[in-house]
């Protein structure tokens, strides 16, 4: 045995490594390209980072056309303008504000048309044009019940108050 090979036995049994630990896989690819590059070999360097460039471009590219093309159909959203239209008519807003209510049932109407036609960017646009009428035409009606009530309660109050300074006559 010589003695360098005398000595890596020592430090094996020792636990302490005289050789390197090997290279991660990153090191050894950048170390390939350093060595292409180092050698004159820059083609090869920069064909694989056109390469790169190239699949990871494409892969965006079919990426952001799938996830595009697979829009999903606007259903929750035509439900929800159904629903919000069903909520204005139950409360007053036929009677107190007939015309933001019909709005609101054509846009829903709409809505569910263009849904049953496939164009789904309309469908979803006039659903929600259609909550936000139904909204409205609630509110107004609402707001025209609520001064109703309060001309109800300033008469009574009136009728009372009267009442209360009439003369008695005894």
């Amino acid at each position: 045995m010589n003695p360098r090979q005398k000595d890596r036995s020592i430090a094996k049994n020792e636990g302490v490594f005289a050789e390197e630990p090997p290279n991660p896989p990153s090191l050894i690819a950048s170390s390939f390209l350093l060595d292409a590059t180092q050698k004159g070999d820059v083609h090869m360097s920069f064909s694989l980072r056109v390469q790169r460039w190239f699949a990871t471009s494409l892969l965006c590219g079919v990426l952001g056309i799938v996830g595009c093309s697979a829009a999903r159909p606007p259903e929750a959203e035509v439900a929800q303008a159904e629903l919000a239209v069903r909520q204005a008519a139950d409360s007053k807003a036929p009677l107190y504000a007939p015309g933001e209510f019909r709005v609101a049932q054509e846009k829903a109407l709409g809505a569910q048309r263009a849904l049953s036609a496939e164009n789904y960017e309309q469908a979803r646009r006039l659903a929600e044009q259609a909550v936000t009428d139904a909204q409205l035409a609630q509110a107004r009606a609402g707001a025209a019940d609520a001064r109703k009530t309060t001309e109800e309660v300033r008469r009574t109050m009136n009728a009372l108050q009267s009442e209360a300074n009439r003369p008695t006559t005894p």
